[in-house]
């Protein structure tokens, strides 16, 4: 179970981290593009499309860590209510459904990027294939599924639910 945890750690950290590189590289392109339109009249070309593209890819890019971390929007009234072991079982029963609907989205994104590839599917002014950018979603977000099981499974999790501090 060790090496599974370890595992877990390792793709959060992964995660995080090129969820920062994205995130520099959205920035970078944004302040590019207006100073580019501003003072040169000049704005880059398919910075639009780029942005839609490196948006999705950060988002799912930071999925897992979002599911693993137990960061996901809640609500939270329910908590002052029940006894902590029922807490307890509705934390993994969320999990539970979270990690489901994760693996169906990867499922039906896969199926899509297939598709794209498929019709030979592209953006309307760069030209770029869509079928990649569908599998790397689609990847992230079996990604996500894979590490909400594993946190779910944990004997010892990695991260505390109520309190979002790591646990050592």
């Amino acid at each position: 179970m060790q090496t599974l945890e370890y595992l877990v750690r390792l793709m959060d950290r992964l995660a995080m981290a090129l969820s920062g590189f994205l995130s520099l590289a959205l920035v970078s392109l944004t302040l590019a593009d207006v100073i580019g339109r501003n003072a040169f009249n000049a704005p880059i070309q398919g910075a639009f499309e780029i942005t839609q593209i490196l948006m999705a890819a950060l988002i799912f890019t930071a999925m897992p860590s979002v599911c693993v971390r137990s960061e996901h929007v809640a609500i939270d009234f329910v908590d002052r209510v029940v006894p902590k072991r029922v807490l307890k079982i509705l934390v993994r029963f969320a999990a539970l459904l979270t990690g489901i609907c994760m693996a169906v989205l990867a499922w039906r994104l896969f199926l899509m990027g297939r598709a794209f590839a498929n019709d030979g599917h592209i953006t309307s002014y760069l030209l770029l294939p869509v079928a990649p950018v569908a599998y790397y979603i689609a990847t992230t977000a079996a990604l996500a599924a894979g590490m909400t099981f594993a946190q779910m499974f944990s004997s010892t999790p990695l991260y505390d639910a109520f309190q979002l501090e790591e646990v050592e």
